[in-house]
């Protein structure tokens, strides 16, 4: 398929890929642990986010580079059999948590509709039209997560003006200035602007990748910054400190206001953030698919040759994974503390990978700092670190297996 994706078609996407499940709670707990200071946590998070781009564009853009994405990225610095098994952890945690995210939606639209079912029913609905928009390539689910993101802004602007200008304590977000409660805050929200490595995977969908990839990334990265920024301070000033319910996130908005439009406003908004944001993974990891065949990197891996059967191909690993999150929630419950391991793991891999190709000391300051900060949280993970242990141990026995 030729490269379709303009800059104005892949913005949506990159969108798409940051914003999913998380803003609907990532406000409230941001609050919780950073008090008053939730509104600088945020800047920071977002003022760091940019200025790694200008380390992800010096590693990209490298010669050395094979593979236009955050696995060639890790290769630069770390070898063929790390790089390639960034490929099997990617999949193995969205498969995970892109139905999981289905589920929260639905979750949100039973509760303001309390409907039999209807968690189930929304969940399988929003899976479906993540699969079927991109069943025929990029250039569907472009168009789809142009529309969606249309739809997105307009309830995000409703939102945002029907939680401003109410009762609000703005005293909540005058800035006391805590560095530890900072820094904890800006851990948390950096989960906000996880997507970039799915983007990295539609690098060569882009029509002239080096002129539109980076600014993507870049106007993505603000458009949600702000929708965050705003949301989090409608937030923080209207609920008061010992109120919040981290859990219920920003449908406690609606529940405190007592307000049936905003109830409604905020069931929408959790279905379109959750819509867009499984289009544009889809569209991602349905290239991953690809390379993961092609490169065999792991044992009874179908043969996946096109667009179709790697959607496919996704759409049943995505049902199984919603059937368990539906029916045997106990388990998939713990099995959601792996995802957040593996995409720390993701980026302390890429992170450590431009430490070790930069040759310049100044220029390894910052990244040297993101790692330690990154292997920090990492070892806290605990027993969850098997899972993307056995992932890359599956793949490397299977690769060691090929070579004999």
């Amino acid at each position: 398929m030729s490269n379709q994706l303009s800059l104005l078609k892949a913005i949506p996407l990159g969108i798409g890929s940051i914003i999913g499940s998380g803003i609907l709670f990532l406000p409230s707990l941001t609050y919780k642990v950073s008090e008053n200071d939730v509104l600088l946590s945020w800047s920071l998070i977002i003022f760091f986010c940019l200025i790694g781009i200008t380390y992800l564009k010096r590693l990209l853009f490298q010669s050395k580079v094979s593979e236009r994405n955050v696995a060639g990225m890790i290769k630069v610095g770390l070898g063929e059999t790390i790089g390639n098994s960034v490929y099997v952890i990617l999949l193995g945690t969205v498969v995970i948590g892109m139905p999981s995210a289905a589920i929260i939606a639905g979750d949100y639209l039973q509760q303001v509709f309390n409907l039999s079912y209807l968690k189930e029913i929304a969940s399988v609905l929003i899976i479906s039209i993540a699969i079927l928009a991109n069943i025929k390539g990029t250039q569907s689910s472009a168009i789809v997560a142009s529309i969606i993101t249309v739809a997105l802004t307009i309830i995000s602007v409703i939102f945002i003006i029907l939680t401003t200008g109410l009762p609000q304590q703005l005293n909540n977000t005058i800035p006391s200035f805590n560095i530890l409660k900072t820094y904890q805050g800006a851990v948390l929200a950096f989960w906000a602007f996880a997507g970039f490595e799915n983007l990295t995977f539609l690098y060569d969908k882009f029509k002239n990748p080096k002129r539109d990839f980076l600014p993507t990334i870049v106007i993505s990265i603000v458009v949600c910054g702000a929708l965050y920024m705003l949301l989090v301070y409608n937030y923080a000033s209207a609920i008061e400190y010992s109120k919040i319910k981290t859990t219920v996130g920003l449908l406690q908005l609606a529940e405190f206001l007592n307000l049936y439009a905003l109830e409604l406003t905020i069931s929408l908004f959790a279905l379109f953030a959750v819509l867009i944001n499984l289009v544009s993974w889809t569209s991602g990891i349905a290239q991953l698919t690809f390379k993961i065949s092609d490169l065999n990197l792991l044992p009874y891996f179908p043969k996946i040759t096109n667009q179709k059967q790697a959607v496919i191909f996704l759409a049943v690993l995505f049902y199984i994974s919603l059937i368990i999150g539906l029916f045997f929630n106990q388990y998939f419950e713990k099995m959601l503390s792996v995802v957040s391991t593996n995409f720390l793991i993701i980026y302390a891999l890429t992170f450590l990978s431009y430490i070790i190709y930069e040759k310049k000391i100044r220029s390894r300051i910052l990244p040297a700092i993101a790692f330690l900060g990154l292997m920090l949280m990492i070892s806290s993970s605990g027993i969850y670190l098997l899972y993307p242990f056995l992932l890359f141990l599956i793949s490397y026995l299977h690769n060691e297996e090929k070579m004999l």
